[in-house]
């Protein structure tokens, strides 16, 4: 549900944040079927240049340490660093706002993806 992209000794706020929101969220959700999970994709900073150039190679040209980092960047339309993605829609990318707004931004997505459907009025 979550994919966040980030680069190590740079994102670890925002990589924080984001698990205290699921901790919260599964808290929440205890006993239910409803889930959140979370993957967080650590970039090494010398590999940040070679992964963000790779995006514009053909597939055949990427390094192979870089193919698994690169196709899933193009699948999330990643092209700076962070990024964060929920629900498979990128939510912010490059420069991210402050903690405080990004948790506030990924409570109100997750509580809504996992708020249950509303029943439809039924006239009388």
């Amino acid at each position: 549900m979550i994919k966040f992209y980030m680069v190590v000794g740079r994102d670890e706020a925002y990589e924080s944040v984001i698990r205290n929101v699921v901790s919260e969220v599964r808290e929440k959700f205890k006993g239910s079927e409803r889930s959140v999970n979370a993957t967080f994709i650590r970039i090494k900073p010398e590999a940040v240049d070679a992964a963000l150039n790779a995006l514009n190679m053909p597939e055949s040209q990427v390094p192979q340490n870089l193919i698994y980092l690169v196709k899933s960047m193009k699948q999330d339309g990643v092209k700076s660093l962070p990024a964060l993605i929920i629900n498979g829609r990128k939510i912010f990318e490059g420069q991210l706002p402050p903690p405080d707004t990004v948790r506030q931004t990924i409570m109100d997505e997750v509580m809504l993806a996992l708020a249950p459907p509303t029943q439809p009025i039924q006239p009388q």
